[in-house]
């Protein structure tokens, strides 16, 4: 933020546009039909389910809430719902929801894996080794509710520059009314179940073993007070302090896609996308939930900053695009010429990567020297629904890993990988020359063909994939001086295309696991020389050899962890959310005004509105016309010094 006087917070929410779409999971409705789990409205009909609290609260943050109630069976019988769930940007599984759909033992790792949009999991037990497997144990107690009487609902942030954080009032990192919050009905109301990585029992150490899994990150703990455990407690009786516990556990976590979980349950599970843990909703009072719907779990128990903080973990969750999940292509001009397909299966594929082995396939049968034919080289590739390039601010990235089982042969921009364009047949290109020594050059290319008609993309034909074009940006050198012919290396290559005002900026980057240095080249701001890139929607690996590993040599490498993202608009699984992003604030120095600056597509038209609360926003305007790729409006100011206001931006339909 800029020009902010310390003693005046300000929060900017950019609203997405259209207004994110939440599925919320709960047992609170009716269960699924035995195959399929149910959906039902966001508004409880009658008696308020008791979670409704949190579905209100992303309701009037401006989201559009769907609760559902997986079959109890959790995906074993059917998959049409992780489709279902697959065409929401969020999903939320509350704490009102038994654990029993989310055993991963018997059930299968569909939770982890098979739903690639972000997820947020807000009850304990479910991340556990035995359910979700975030976790590599299950040491779980449950925590009296009164931050009055007790420690229940203190905070401390391990990771405090995170934006959830932002704007939330802490000392020394410590934040002391996070939840806890006493919910009156039913009387014995047992508080929030909490997993610990630290207790201790009448002043002796439980030497506790429940580590997060590697690759997620703990963003806050929680110190809580226990009650006795494996008590119940009685109908019309308040919870007591078991005084003699001094427990703390996590409280906020995430674990990026492509974590591996589970690994006390099975191999190489790997997360289908972003996951974030928020521990909050009270547990039912018995300690079990034996009744469908419960009418005892999941209340709202968190205090007005620790609502600000959910709505800002929604906000993160929604910022991470979806990685991309498809089969591979391969394509090899040698078994078109045969009159085969030309598509062929690739060796060990997975859901990550895939080896390809390479030489045996590469002599032409029609008479063209392989030395000469451009098309006999072999490439892989993959489509998936367009990302959209088409507006300032969008942008589609490629990350993967590679290594080379066999030495490549000396080669100008010998090994390509890249973001294409199917529509107009045309590819920005990364190019590394393996030279001397082992990779000298990192380059990019715009192409103005990918498949063998001058004009026309012919599906399934990836012949050329850098054939023609123009060369912007480059670096020479290796990353901590290891180049691709050290067989023993794995490289890490990042490909990003930005729509920005004139055109479209490239940005790759190389570095490998030997160490930090990394080398990048980025190209000036290009404009739509070729023809205009409005979309993103496939990659390409290519070896720019007939031979690549020489004349009479086969080889192989593995590329892996291929992720493909994109952030601004578009669909299918390479588009993030769409959203508004704020890229400047201004505060003026009578306090009078904050002149909010947010990118904008041209043509649209823009609302601002103003909140003390989160919960009740007063609408400043409707009426802020684009004024192309970013939009200024300088807006009011109607709090103190000392006092708190937030600000979001929509975008009009």
């Amino acid at each position: 933020m800029k020009n902010i006087n310390p003693l005046f917070f300000l929060l900017v929410i950019a609203v997405p546009s259209p207004a994110a779409n939440i599925v919320w999971v709960s047992d609170n409705g009716t269960e699924g039909n035995g195959a399929d789990g149910a959906f039902h409205p966001a508004v409880s009909s009658g008696t308020p389910y008791v979670d409704q609290g949190f579905v209100d609260l992303l309701i009037n943050a401006g989201h559009t809430v769907t609760r559902y109630n997986p079959d109890p069976q959790g995906f074993q019988d059917s998959q049409t719902d992780v489709a279902t769930l697959n065409d929401y940007d969020l999903v939320i599984v509350g704490t009102a929801m038994n654990s029993g759909p989310f055993n991963l033992n018997s059930r299968g790792p569909f939770w982890n894996t098979a739903i690639t949009k972000p997820m947020i999991v807000t009850k304990s037990t479910l991340i556990r080794d035995s359910r979700m497997g975030w976790l590599k144990g299950n040491v779980e107690i449950d925590s009296a509710a009164d931050a009055s009487t007790t420690v229940s609902g203190k905070l401390t942030f391990l990771k405090p520059e995170n934006p959830i954080f932002q704007g939330i009032a802490q000392t020394g990192g410590v934040m002391t009314n996070f939840c806890g919050i006493r919910i009156p009905s039913p009387t014995n109301n047992r508080g929030t179940s909490t997993q610990l990585f630290s207790s201790i029992v009448d002043d002796v150490d439980q030497m506790i073993t429940n580590e997060v899994e590697p690759g997620g990150v703990v963003l806050a703990t929680i110190e809580v007070n226990a009650l006795d455990p494996g008590t119940n407690i009685p109908a019309g009786q308040a919870p007591v302090v078991f005084g003699n516990y001094k427990t703390t556990g996590y409280a906020i976590a995430e674990w990026p896609a492509g974590t591996v979980v589970r690994t006390t349950q099975v191999a190489d599970e790997k997360l289908g996308g972003y996951r974030l843990f928020f521990g909050c909703g009270t547990r039912d009072a018995s300690g079990s939930n034996n009744s469908a719907p419960n009418p005892e779990a999941g209340a709202l128990d968190l205090s007005e900053d620790g609502q600000r903080m959910f709505l800002s973990a929604v906000s993160r969750a929604l910022g991470h695009p979806v990685p991309l999940v498809a089969l591979w292509g391969q394509y090899d001009k040698t078994e078109i010429v045969n009159g085969a397909p030309g598509i062929l299966a690739l060796r060990d594929e997975t859901k990550t990567g895939f080896t390809a082995a390479i030489g045996e396939d590469t002599l032409m049968t029609d008479g063209d020297p392989p030395a000469v034919d451009q098309a006999a080289r072999p490439r892989i590739y993959q489509t998936f629904s367009p990302q959209l390039l088409s507006s300032v601010g969008q942008k589609a990235s490629l990350s993967f890993k590679v290594k080379f089982n066999d030495v490549p042969i000396v080669g100008d921009t010998q090994f390509r990988f890249g973001l294409t364009d199917t529509a107009n047949n045309q590819a920005v290109l990364g190019m590394i020359d393996i030279g001397t020594p082992a990779g000298t050059t990192l380059r990019m290319r715009r192409d103005d063909s990918i498949t063998e008609a001058s004009t026309t993309f012919v599906p399934g034909d990836w012949s050329h994939f850098g054939n023609a074009g123009a060369t912007s940006g480059s670096t020479t050198g290796t990353p901590n001086g290891i180049g691709l012919q050290d067989t023993t290396t794995t490289h890490a290559f990042n490909l990003t295309l930005e729509r920005v005002i004139g055109g479209i900026q490239w940005t790759t980057f190389w570095t490998n696991d030997v160490g930090a240095a990394t080398i990048s080249a980025t190209t000036s701001i290009v404009d739509d020389s070729l023809l205009p890139m409005n979309v993103v929607d496939g990659i390409g690996f290519h070896f720019f050899n007939n031979a690549p590993f020489g004349a009479a040599t086969t080889g192989s490498f593995v590329i892996s962890d291929v992720v493909v993202t994109g952030e601004g608009g578009g669909g299918g699984a390479a588009a993030g959310p769409a959203k508004l992003e704020i890229t400047d604030i201004a505060v003026s120095p009578d306090f009078t005004t904050t002149t909010l600056t947010w990118r904008s597509k041209p043509g649209k038209i823009y609302a601002v509105d103003s909140s003390t609360n989160l919960a009740i926003w007063d609408e400043i305007t409707d009426s802020v016309p684009s004024q192309g790729g970013e939009t200024a409006f300088p807006a009011p100011n109607p709090v103190q010094v000392n006092e708190t206001l937030f600000y979001r931006v929509r975008e009009l339909p």
